[in-house]
């Protein structure tokens, strides 16, 4: 799940309508060290999920993982 909240207005993704959106790609990867063997995972483009956001210009995109660990990144990256 991902949950977006810009200006007070809240919208979230779900798993299942994050792998089926048009423009999701698989990503393989051949050695995974942390898995011991290949391993292919499905992805969205964050920046679909943005462009779908109205995000005031020079804004800075804060995301938490489910493990608790913070991130900031400005959005003209």
């Amino acid at each position: 799940m991902i949950e977006l909240n810009t200006g007070g207005i809240t919208g979230s993704f779900s798993r299942a309508a994050l792998l089926t959106r048009l423009g999701a790609d698989e990503i393989q990867v051949p050695r995974n060290v942390a898995y011991g063997m290949s391993t292919t995972y499905r992805a969205a483009l964050l920046a679909d999920l943005l462009n779908e956001t109205q995000l005031p210009a020079h804004s800075v995109l804060k995301a938490r993982a489910t493990d608790g660990f913070p991130v900031q990144l400005p959005i003209t990256l």
